[in-house]
């Protein structure tokens, strides 16, 4: 079974930048206390994984691939995005 880090850096993989609640909510999704999604994105971006920056007191992720892929279209990253979500 993969690790709650993985299945962050999966789910942020398709996405631009996510609040870090919606981090909270991806992890209660998958059988995990909240803080624990919250601790798990904190040490990715420590391990310099994901881009992590803060405004107006809120925490925003973003996977370092993601920011590498946006060269292509929409469609494409919708269609990258999709294939990733199914590895769950």
């Amino acid at each position: 079974m993969p690790s709650l880090k993985s299945k962050i850096l999966i789910y942020l993989g398709g996405k631009r930048w996510v609040n870090g609640g919606e981090i909270e909510r991806f992890a209660m999704d998958q059988g995990m206390k909240a803080s624990n999604g919250s601790r798990r994105a904190r040490e990715l971006a420590e391990d310099k994984k994901i881009f992590r920056k803060e405004m107006n007191g809120s925490v925003w992720y973003m996977a370092k691939y993601m920011a590498q892929t946006s060269i292509y279209s929409p469609a494409k990253q919708k269609e990258m995005s999709e294939k990733q979500r199914k590895l769950f």
